[in-house]
């Protein structure tokens, strides 16, 4: 829209001295032109920019006129920059890239290439290994549903593999557990549902809006996250396995048994994917408790050695 275009030059032109018409129209991604008609929008406002001529020149805000406190410090664009370039891992957005841009453009330039090292030193990959483009289009029609508050509609398929088709009120994103959850009104349940988006298929945003309910945001994800679920496993495990317990639950879930063996106290639930967890551990894990949940590895492990019969 123009008028964050707008807003965005000022921004960029409040923390630098000037900048040239052809920058500030790469990072917006207009031509030139547009970006002298926006100055002179922005003149007829009241704030008085001014054109630098000359090979070093450029356009900029009357220096008189500036206030001498920055809107931002570096450790601010730095963190700013570290958290744009986590979603831009998972979105494919331009809007995120330009936001990007328009971040930097407002860093001084004796500032930016100190603040773009400080910024990559530490990156933040939400996505999978191998990309998962289905998933990425039901990210990408859902961030447009949630802004312009329209319905979405869906399939479905439930960890009993049971399918269904939604239509819902989308309110939130929530990545938890290296897993991405769309918090909604489901129109069908007549009330607030979590759906896991890796789950959904053929993800469309309906042209039909709707009027935002009066939902607690905070409380609905903690009522329909079932943490209670939750139970404490412990398994001894060997090297091999030690090191997957170590990089998903840390030092604290791992006692050293003897020379070769580990004791690993882990949440687990009691379902597929628990199983299929432990199973992936091989022969360097086995469940000493529950006992219940002993048993539902044995039953677990015959059903997949009958089936390779």
């Amino acid at each position: 829209m123009k008028i964050d275009r707008l807003l965005s030059i000022v921004m960029i032109l409040l923390e630098r001295k000037k900048v040239s018409a052809s920058e500030l129209a790469r990072t917006f991604e207009v031509s030139a032109r547009t970006i002298y008609r926006d100055v002179e929008t922005i003149n007829q406002a009241g704030l008085p920019v001014v054109a630098y001529p000359g090979v070093r020149g450029g356009i900029g805000i009357l220096e008189s006129y500036k206030p001498e406190k920055r809107f931002f410090s570096a450790q601010d664009v730095t963190m700013i920059l570290m958290g744009l370039g986590s979603v831009r891992s998972s979105f494919s957005n331009a809007e995120v890239t330009s936001a990007i841009a328009k971040i930097k453009g407002m860093v001084p330039e004796a500032d930016r290439k100190a603040i773009e090292i400080k910024s990559g030193q530490i990156s933040v990959d939400l996505t999978p290994w191998g990309r998962n483009g289905q998933n990425l289009a039901s990210l990408t029609a859902i961030q447009q549903a949630l802004e312009n508050n329209r319905l979405l509609r869906f399939g479905y398929r439930d960890r009993k593999g049971q399918t269904s088709a939604r239509c819902v009120e989308p309110y939130r994103l929530i990545l938890k557990k290296s897993s991405w959850y769309l918090g909604c009104y489901c129109l069908m349940r007549q009330e607030v549902r979590l759906f896991k988006v890796v789950r959904m298929s053929n993800v469309s945003v309906e042209a039909e809006t709707f009027t935002p309910r009066d939902i607690d945001g905070e409380n609905f994800i903690v009522d329909n996250f079932d943490d209670a679920e939750c139970f404490e496993g412990l398994l001894r495990v060997q090297a091999g396995a030690r090191e997957t317990i170590l990089e998903l639950f840390g030092d604290s879930a791992l006692k050293r048994e003897n020379e070769s063996n580990w004791l690993a106290r882990i949440p687990l639930t009691d379902n597929e994917q628990s199983y299929g967890f432990v199973a992936g551990l091989g022969s360097e894990a086995e469940v000493l408790e529950p006992i219940f949940f002993r048993e539902r590895m044995l039953h677990f492990f015959q059903n997949a050695i009958d089936k390779y019969r």
